[in-house]
């Protein structure tokens, strides 16, 4: 459904559709009968699966102009009027305008940096204050490097936690704590509904 259209998404839950039943045949041989013999019964019920399944992404329209102008309004009220830090945030609302609300990495926040003529420091510092709950403009992601298909996966809500609690322990956990900072990067990304956001806020 990410990646493809209708009518590939269709061939492949046509597949998943085919695997399921066998999976059932064991338990419910009559099904698996009905499926494999009644033709019109077979194509009744993968069109009945695949409407109640295909619900293809549809990601939320990054708004820039109100993300923009909430965001300098934060970021006025932390650091004063400030032309370095209003040109910061500008800067992050370009990036996410541009790159429609994906995240931006360290090697986006280095050009930015670079463009900016400012730190990289500066730049991660107005992503912590944009990324604060009560703020709420900006959440966190992790990533996975170590993949062979070219795709950067999320990271497991779980993994997270263990990762992170790992970096500050010693013995055997100490290393899967290296292992986690190694193979996963941090992002952020602009939120584009605060009030329905079901993203986990970290604590580092």
């Amino acid at each position: 459904m990410r990646n493809s259209d209708k009518q590939n998404a269709r061939v492949e839950h046509g597949k998943a559709l085919q695997r399921a039943i066998v999976g059932l045949l064991t338990d419910h041989t009559e099904l698996f009968k009905q499926f494999s013999d009644n033709t019109s019964f077979k194509q009744w019920l993968s069109e009945q699966v695949f409407d109640l399944t295909y619900q293809p992404c549809q990601p939320a329209r990054f708004a820039a102009k109100p993300w923009r102008e909430s965001a300098i309004g934060q970021v006025s009220q932390r650091f004063g009027q400030i032309v370095k830090w209003r040109g910061i945030t500008d800067g992050l609302a370009s990036y996410f305008e541009a790159n429609a609300g994906e995240p931006i990495m360290l090697s986006g926040i280095e050009k930015l940096a670079g463009e900016l003529q400012v730190t990289v420091e500066d730049v991660v510092a107005i992503l912590q204050v944009l990324s604060i709950d009560d703020i709420g403009l900006l959440e966190r992601t992790y990533s996975k490097l170590e993949t062979t298909d070219g795709e950067i996966p999320d990271v497991a809500t779980g993994e997270i936690r263990t990762g992170l609690a790992s970096l500050f322990t010693r013995g055997e956990l100490s290393s899967h704590g290296e292992q986690f900072a190694r193979s996963v990067v941090i992002g952020w990304k602009p939120l584009t509904d605060k009030n329905s956001s079901s993203s986990m806020k970290v604590g580092v």
